[in-house]
């Protein structure tokens, strides 16, 4: 492996940074996005304290308090309050679809580069041996390969986190029109839904009063 980053050069250095980068980033957002969905799952809205600390519930939190009705108004006021709370998943996505993007560009600047040099040596020779001249093309094409070999994942990881938080966001959208169109409707009707929800803890509570 230092052999292989050697024969690299500067880029491929680049490179080996930009691997261990983006395996960070989608191993951290995901066991996050796993977290947010399992703890909303088992923390519905309305359940837990005033101020969640899971990003998904404190948006539809938020929501509810803003009083804003179903509707595009209220799809608006959801991608504000998405992207305020989950601004470090969605940055730690454009980072990983940024590198996904430049690493076969610094990769095909390595071979460049290399080739360069390669064409250099043939020029200062009268006669060059055919062998030397196929070690330094392979030298050269280091960078390409690893350059692909870090974007094309890199780029699976991309998709992941964003059908991921794409799923969070029709998750936030439905609970909130949900909870809005729950809030506006009279007490009475508020308790028949609750009791047709959970019919045997109102007949508990009928029994008890």
């Amino acid at each position: 492996m230092i052999d292989l980053l050697t024969k690299s050069g500067a880029l491929g250095v680049i490179l080996a940074v930009l691997s261990v980068v983006s395996c960070y980033l989608f191993i951290k957002n995901v066991a996050y996005l796993v977290w947010v969905t399992r703890s909303f799952s088992h923390n519905k809205i309305g359940r837990g304290s005033e101020e969640s600390k899971n990003p998904l519930q404190a948006v539809i939190q938020s929501a509810l308090h803003a009083r804003v009705p179903c509707g595009p108004d209220l799809r608006t006021e959801l991608a504000y309050l998405f992207h305020r709370h989950f601004f470090g998943v969605e940055r730690d996505i454009a980072l990983l679809r940024l590198t996904a993007a430049i690493s076969p560009l610094l990769g095909l600047m390595g071979t460049a580069l290399g080739m360069v040099k390669v064409f250099q040596v043939i020029a200062t020779r009268t006669s060059v041996n055919p062998t030397v001249l196929a070690g330094g093309i392979w030298e050269a094409l280091i960078t390409t390969i690893m350059g692909l070999s870090i974007g094309i994942p890199t780029m699976c990881f991309y998709y992941v986190l964003a059908l991921r938080m794409q799923h969070l966001r029709i998750v936030a959208i439905e609970h909130s029109c949900r909870a809005v169109s729950r809030a506006d409707q009279p007490p009475a009707v508020q308790a028949n839904e609750c009791c047709a929800a959970r019919p045997v803890a109102c007949r508990a509570e009928g029994a008890i009063t």
